[in-house]
């Protein structure tokens, strides 16, 4: 497996960042529709389903910006050039603080690109759920998918995305607001300044 290059790390920053965001500011509508139905809290299947759908329509708009693309269908690939090809894949993290990824038995990894007739090099841009939203975003070269239903992807060394500027969670939390300068709650109950 080849390491990443600059552009590649810069498009799936961009794109980690971009996910975030779009969970920042509309990952409150998964509650709203979760919701609407008793059915739909049974179990955590609507859920994985919906933020599923929000983090790939985030990786299709953050791609399509950064000068990548996806190939949309049962599965979401990132694709930057003939040489890798990024799944989308969540990914729980175990008790041992590791990331585990399952997989059935009719994905494939991977394919022939008919025009240079080089095998891509299958790779994944995972993240996590957490109670408040979006966990970690990482990408890592798959080095084997182990036999069975479900499968577990087998991950060579993960590298964390995005660029650190949002919360974990990607989320805006009232209580860590440090303030605006000048709006302290102690000034007096004046408008601040003399009209002359």
């Amino acid at each position: 497996m080849s390491q990443l290059d600059a552009g590649e790390l810069a498009v799936l920053n961009h794109i980690a960042d971009e996910v975030r965001e779009t969970f920042g500011a509309r990952g409150h509508g998964v509650e709203v529709a979760l919701g609407l139905d008793r059915a739909f809290r049974r179990n955590e299947i609507p859920r994985s389903a919906l933020s599923r759908a929000l983090v790939s329509d985030a990786v299709q708009v953050g791609a399509s910006q950064a000068g990548g693309w996806c190939d949309t269908g049962a599965a979401v690939d990132i694709r930057m050039n003939a040489g890798r090809v990024f799944r989308l894949k969540r990914a729980q993290v175990t008790v041992d603080g590791d990331y585990r990824i399952v997989t059935n038995s009719a994905s494939t990894w991977g394919e022939i690109d008919q025009e240079v007739l080089l095998a891509e090099e299958p790779w994944v841009f995972a993240y996590t759920l957490g109670e408040n939203g979006i966990g970690a975003i990482f990408t890592a070269p798959v080095l084997s998918v182990t036999d069975g239903n479900p499968g577990v992807v087998i991950l060579g060394a993960i590298m964390h995305l995005g660029t650190g500027t949002l919360p974990p969670t990607g989320a805006f939390r009232p209580d860590e607001d440090p303030g605006l300068p000048g709006f302290d709650a102690d000034e007096d109950e004046g408008l601040g300044f003399s009209v002359g």
